[in-house]
Protein backbone atom coordinates (compact mmCIF):
# COMPACT_ATOMS: atom_id res chain seq x y z
CA UNK A 1 0.00 0.00 0.00
CA UNK A 2 2.74 2.03 1.02
CA UNK A 3 4.87 1.55 -2.26
CA UNK A 4 1.84 1.95 -4.48
CA UNK A 5 1.33 5.37 -2.93
CA UNK A 6 4.91 6.55 -3.28
CA UNK A 7 4.85 4.81 -6.72
CA UNK A 8 1.99 7.25 -7.96
CA UNK A 9 3.19 10.78 -5.89
CA UNK A 10 6.51 10.13 -7.23
CA UNK A 11 5.58 9.37 -11.00
CA UNK A 12 3.02 11.97 -11.34
CA UNK A 13 5.62 14.42 -9.56
CA UNK A 14 7.97 13.16 -11.90
CA UNK A 15 5.83 13.61 -14.95
CA UNK A 16 4.62 16.83 -13.94
CA UNK A 17 7.90 18.41 -13.97
CA UNK A 18 9.04 16.82 -17.04
CA UNK A 19 5.72 18.04 -19.12
CA UNK A 20 6.50 21.48 -17.16
CA UNK A 21 2.86 21.63 -15.00
CA UNK A 22 2.36 24.52 -12.68
CA UNK A 23 3.34 24.16 -8.97
CA UNK A 24 0.35 23.57 -7.80
CA UNK A 25 -0.77 20.73 -9.93
CA UNK A 26 2.63 18.93 -10.15
CA UNK A 27 2.40 19.05 -6.64
CA UNK A 28 -1.09 17.84 -6.14
CA UNK A 29 -1.81 15.35 -8.89
CA UNK A 30 -0.30 12.13 -7.44
CA UNK A 31 -3.22 12.83 -4.78
CA UNK A 32 -5.91 12.25 -7.46
CA UNK A 33 -4.28 9.10 -8.84
CA UNK A 34 -5.02 7.12 -5.41
CA UNK A 35 -8.59 6.34 -5.30
CA UNK A 36 -8.26 3.71 -8.14
CA UNK A 37 -9.97 0.59 -6.98
CA UNK A 38 -11.46 -0.81 -9.84
CA UNK A 39 -8.26 -1.37 -11.62
CA UNK A 40 -6.70 -2.95 -8.15
CA UNK A 41 -9.51 -5.57 -7.66
CA UNK A 42 -8.94 -6.56 -11.28
CA UNK A 43 -5.41 -6.99 -10.61
CA UNK A 44 -6.52 -8.74 -7.59
CA UNK A 45 -9.00 -10.85 -9.76
CA UNK A 46 -6.58 -12.17 -11.94
CA UNK A 47 -3.45 -12.39 -9.52
CA UNK A 48 -5.95 -14.93 -6.98
CA UNK A 49 -6.09 -16.64 -9.97
CA UNK A 50 -2.58 -17.14 -11.71
CA UNK A 51 -1.37 -17.68 -8.25
CA UNK A 52 -4.23 -20.49 -6.60
CA UNK A 53 -1.70 -20.98 -3.95
CA UNK A 54 -1.17 -17.66 -3.04
CA UNK A 55 -4.67 -16.54 -3.96
CA UNK A 56 -6.57 -15.81 -0.92
CA UNK A 57 -3.52 -13.78 0.79
CA UNK A 58 -3.14 -11.72 -2.38
CA UNK A 59 -7.32 -11.07 -2.56
CA UNK A 60 -7.36 -10.51 1.20
CA UNK A 61 -4.19 -7.71 1.28
CA UNK A 62 -5.01 -5.78 -1.95
CA UNK A 63 -9.13 -5.93 -0.59
CA UNK A 64 -7.57 -4.47 2.24
CA UNK A 65 -5.83 -1.77 0.83
CA UNK A 66 -8.62 -0.93 -1.49
CA UNK A 67 -10.94 -0.59 1.68
CA UNK A 68 -8.65 2.20 3.17
CA UNK A 69 -8.21 4.31 -0.23
CA UNK A 70 -11.67 3.82 -0.81
CA UNK A 71 -12.47 5.52 3.02
CA UNK A 72 -9.58 8.26 2.67
CA UNK A 73 -9.76 8.79 -1.17
CA UNK A 74 -12.34 11.63 -1.22
CA UNK A 75 -11.27 13.48 1.06
CA UNK A 76 -7.84 13.49 -0.30
CA UNK A 77 -9.04 14.01 -4.12
CA UNK A 78 -11.11 17.14 -2.31
CA UNK A 79 -8.21 18.57 -0.31
CA UNK A 80 -6.13 18.10 -4.02
CA UNK A 81 -8.93 20.20 -6.29
CA UNK A 82 -9.25 22.81 -3.56
CA UNK A 83 -5.22 23.10 -3.42
CA UNK A 84 -5.05 23.38 -7.01
CA UNK A 85 -7.98 25.62 -7.53
CA UNK A 86 -10.52 23.58 -9.03
CA UNK A 87 -12.86 23.60 -6.03
CA UNK A 88 -13.86 25.35 -3.19
CA UNK A 89 -14.68 24.43 0.79
CA UNK A 90 -18.03 24.63 2.29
Amino acid sequence: MVSRSLGKLTGAYIGGSLTKLEPKIKNNLGLGLLPQAGVAIGLASLASTTFPEMGPRILNLIMASVFVYELVGPVISKRMLIRVGEAQEN
